[in-house]
């Protein structure tokens, strides 16, 4: 292995922010958390604490941070929490005395409890793995991004998300891989709505500029019709950019007006011109327009990012680069989640756009079928997904006439699970078909 670059210690402590009011929350502000209330005795709360560690960070592969020590337990309706924060502190020995922070934003994706603790599997995420500083040795510029690493039992972990068993507890590393910094040089970055389209009764105008405006009002007496305002970032950006390091690159305003949803605008796409050459990036998005309610959260308007990672690429130093964005920062009537932007109905609402530009990779991974076995009980299947695409999981006991096992199901992550009792005696062999 390489001689470290970079040595320490990690520490932790967790924070929820913005809670529901029926949420029950412990150990804010402390290196172990919990969040909702037990359903009976034979629980307890869901858990999560971290576990600081001692670190040598090289350029070789991912290194133990520390660990995550979680437990998912069957918990109320409503007592639960869908996002928290882990304030990470790496303290640095050598090359020389420095403290680098990242506040770690953790999404909590809590299913309903069924009596199979397999499909009742939560899933936590990653939202901001790239820490925003840099480092720094002999000259050159390094980027951090973390990772989970290989969990001990009872789940399913990728790099940036994990799957538990209902009612199960389990260790996880936390990685910290170091990836060399290219700079590119820092430039305001100039937006425009493009390909705008909709149906036979599309209103819209503003296409190919910053701004549209978009549907017929429904009530002759509205103020205005939608509007989407791409805007520079109300943050200054950092003097310089490199890779492997998230910003805010710019900010969206949207007012939800009350339109026919026939007259809206149904797919555009947000292109970014940036960098040498103008080089520009292309990222497809989709205007969801909901029935009008009494409730003005219910009647939440949203802009969905629906290819996040751009197919242009920006060569820097020979290097090919892709650029991803995601929501972040919503103000008050707006709400967010890496791919989704909402506004409540009748209100106007900002967001930031937090851009990172990464090492260009194949976008897809292996397509493989992976089983465990969590229990004497049954058998845990999980497969890479698409978001929106249909999968069959489908079994033979002769390698050759492969039947259907179970109703195809439609992805929602990253990451698709399902869970079926173990075969009787005789062998049995599983494959899973992309039906798109």
């Amino acid at each position: 292995a390489q001689t470290p670059l970079f040595e320490g210690r990690s520490q932790g402590v967790f924070e929820v922010e913005d809670a529901p009011p029926t949420a029950v929350v412990e150990g804010q502000g402390t290196d172990a958390i919990s969040w909702g209330r037990a359903v009976d005795a034979t629980t307890s709360a869901s858990r999560l604490a971290f576990q600081g560690h001692a670190f040598r960070l090289g350029i070789d592969g991912p290194t133990t941070l520390g660990f995550f020590q979680i437990h998912n337990g069957r918990t109320t309706e409503g007592s639960t929490v869908d996002a928290l924060n882990a304030r990470l502190t790496l303290t640095f020995f050598t090359p020389r005395a420095a403290t680098l922070e990242h506040l770690l934003a953790l999404e909590v994706d809590t299913t309903e409890n069924f009596s199979d603790g397999k499909a009742s599997a939560d899933r936590i995420s990653l939202l901001n793995p790239y820490a925003r500083t840099a480092l720094s040795h002999q000259g050159e510029f390094y980027g951090l991004r973390l990772q989970l690493g290989r969990a001990t039992a009872h789940a399913v972990t990728e790099t940036e998300q994990l799957f538990l068993l209902e009612d199960a507890s389990t260790t996880i590393p936390l990685e910290a891989v170091v990836c060399r910094a290219l700079p590119t040089e820092s430039r305001e970055p100039q937006f425009s709505f493009e390909k705008i389209a909709g149906g036979d009764e599309l209103v819209v105008s503003g296409n190919g500029s910053p701004e549209i405006v978009s549907g017929q009002s429904s009530d002759p007496s509205a103020a205005s019709p939608s509007r989407y305002e791409l805007l520079p970032p109300t943050t200054v950006p950092p003097p310089e950019i490199r890779t492997e390091m998230s910003f805010v690159v710019g900010t969206m305003r949207f007012f939800n007006g009350s339109v026919r949803s026939e007259t809206a605008a149904e797919t555009a796409v947000i292109r970014m011109q940036w960098g040498p050459n103008e080089s520009h990036f292309d990222f497809p998005i989709q205007f969801i327009t909901t029935p009008n309610h009494g409730s003005a959260r219910a009647s939440a308007d949203s802009v969905l990012l629906t290819a996040p990672v751009s197919s242009q690429t920006l060569t820097v130093h020979g290097i090919p680069h892709v650029a991803r964005i995601a929501w972040a920062n919503p103000s008050p009537g707006g709400y967010t989640s890496p791919v989704a932007f909402a506004v409540e109905e009748g209100v106007s609402a900002e967001a930031d756009l937090v851009l990172i530009f990464t090492r260009f990779t194949l976008p897809r991974r292996p397509f493989r079928l992976h089983v465990s076995t969590p229990s004497d009980r049954g058998l845990l299947f999980s497969w890479p997904s698409h978001p929106g695409n249909v999968y069959q999981l489908e079994s033979s006991t002769t390698l050759e006439d492969f039947l259907a096992d179970g109703d195809p199901l439609t992805a929602s992550h990253s990451t698709t699970l399902v869970s079926r009792t173990l075969p009787a005696q005789e062998a049995r062999y599983y494959r899973v078909v992309d039906l798109e």
